[in-house]
C-alpha cells in the first residue's frame, strides 16, 4: 500500500510531459494489474507464489517510470550534440506530419527576423514554442522510456523517492523488475531471451520473470478502454 502510494504520486509528473499520449499515471497501472487478474483467473491468481505476486504489482506500477522527465534533465539533454542530431533528423520525418512541423519550427527560431513577424505570429510564439517543445521531447524520450524505467528503479533516489526502504527485498529482485519493466517496450524475443523461466524469489520462494514479463506486456496492451484512447 505504502509503494502505491508512493508510486501514484511520481506517475502523476508524467502528464506534465506527455500531455498529448494516452493517460500513463496510476489508472493505467490498476488496469494492467485489473487485466492481468481477468486473463489469469480467480484459481491461477491463488496459485501464483508470493514473489510473483509482488513483482507482478510492482513492475505494473514501476514500468512507466522512465516516462518522468524533469527539467533539469531536459535541459542538459537538449544540449547535447546526440539531441541537436535527433532535432534535425526530425525535421526529415515522414511518419508523423506533427513532429516533423515542431522541429522545423524550433531550428528556424535562431532564423527568423522577428521584425518582420506580424502581431499574431508574434503573440502565438512563447506557446507554439511550448507545443513544439512537448512533442520534440516526448519523442526523444518515449523511444527508450523503458530503458530509463529500469534506470530509475535501481536508482530511484534521482527521483527523489525510496523504492526498498530499509532494503527487506533483495536487491537481485529490484534488478529483476526493471528487466521485467525493460521487456514491456522491446521484441518479444528479448523476453524471452533475457528473463529466465523460473529463478529463486524471496527467502525459500520461486520467482517467474518470463512469465511475469509476458503478463506486463499484454496487461499494457489490454488497457484499451474508453477515455483512454479515442
Amino acid at each position: 500500500t505504502m509503494d502505491k502510494e508512493v508510486y501514484s504520486k511520481a506517475l502523476s509528473n508524467i502528464v506534465s510531459s506527455f500531455p498529448h499520449y494516452s493517460m500513463h499515471d496510476s489508472s493505467h497501472s490498476a488496469s494492467i494489474v485489473n487485466k492481468i487478474e481477468m486473463l489469469l483467473g480467480e484459481g491461477r491468481i491463488k496459485s501464483l507464489s508470493p514473489t510473483d505476486t509482488f513483482m507482478i504489482l510492482e513492475s505494473a506500477y514501476l514500468h512507466d517510470f522512465g516516462m518522468i522527465i524533469s527539467n533539469a534533465e531536459l535541459l542538459e539533454e537538449w544540449q547535447k550534440p546526440k539531441f541537436q542530431r535527433f532535432l534535425k533528423s526530425l525535421e526529415e520525418s515522414t511518419y508523423d506530419e506533427d513532429i516533423a512541423k515542431s522541429a522545423k519550427f524550433i531550428l528556424d527560431i535562431n532564423t527568423q527576423d522577428k521584425k518582420t513577424l506580424d502581431l499574431k505570429d508574434y503573440v502565438e510564439w512563447p506557446v507554439k514554442v511550448k507545443n513544439a517543445v512537448t512533442i520534440i521531447s516526448a519523442e526523444y524520450f518515449r523511444k527508450r522510456h523503458n530503458i530509463r524505467s529500469a534506470n530509475w528503479i535501481e536508482n530511484p533516489q534521482a527521483l527523489g523517492i525510496d523504492i526498498n526502504f530499509n532494503k527487506p527485498i533483495p536487491d537481485r529482485i529490484i534488478r529483476l523488475i526493471g528487466k521485467v519493466s525493460i521487456s514491456h517496450g522491446t521484441s518479444f524475443e528479448y523476453t524471452f531471451n533475457s528473463l529466465d523461466k523460473v529463478g529463486n524469489g524471496i527467502g525459500t520462494d520461486k520467482v517467474h520473470p518470463r512469465f511475469i514479463g509476458c503478463l506486463l506486456r499484454i496487461g499494457d496492451l489490454l488497457d484499451l478502454d474508453n477515455g483512454r484512447f479515442n
